[in-house]
């Protein structure tokens, strides 16, 4: 059913991220998936409604953006040696982003971790809650709390 499918990790470069690793690797042996790693630069909203130039807030997201490539770079080259993988980085709000890319993508499976319990994931919010509510493909959430 899910065989031959491209499978979407996204990540925040976080422990909890690495935690995730051998989870997608397996999945994508079993299923023989083709990985796409793909991270969100979310820093906009920080800045709307406090009277910064939206050329600045476009600047500073370039130097994130660019920053955030050569972190993926590195991310991919640490712990995917052996496998083909493809590296993304968007800007955008990360739950819906992360649904807009698979949809674009054809992705079949998105795996990802999550780490916030109790209140802190009410007052916070997640990421992972919002990928599982609104999305239309399955979704692993790999428990990264020890």
């Amino acid at each position: 059913m899910l065989a031959n499918t491209k499978l979407l990790f996204p990540i925040d470069f976080s422990e909890e991220s690495k935690k995730v690793v051998p989870y997608v690797k397996e999945m994508a042996e079993k299923l023989q998936s083709e990985i796409h790693v793909l991270y969100v630069v979310h820093v906009t909203p920080y800045y709307e409604g406090v009277g910064v130039e939206m050329t600045v807030v476009a600047d500073f997201e370039g130097v994130v953006g660019k920053q955030a490539e050569s972190r993926m770079e590195h991310f991919i080259s640490e712990y995917f040696k052996a496998q083909p993988v493809t590296g993304k980085v968007l800007s955008g709000y990360p739950g819906e982003t992360i649904l807009e890319y698979a949809d674009m993508e054809s992705v079949g499976l998105i795996v990802m971790g999550h780490s916030k319990k109790g209140l802190q994931r009410v007052l916070l919010g997640s990421v992972a809650g919002y990928v599982v509510k609104h999305a239309t493909i399955p979704v692993m959430i790999i428990n990264t709390n020890e």
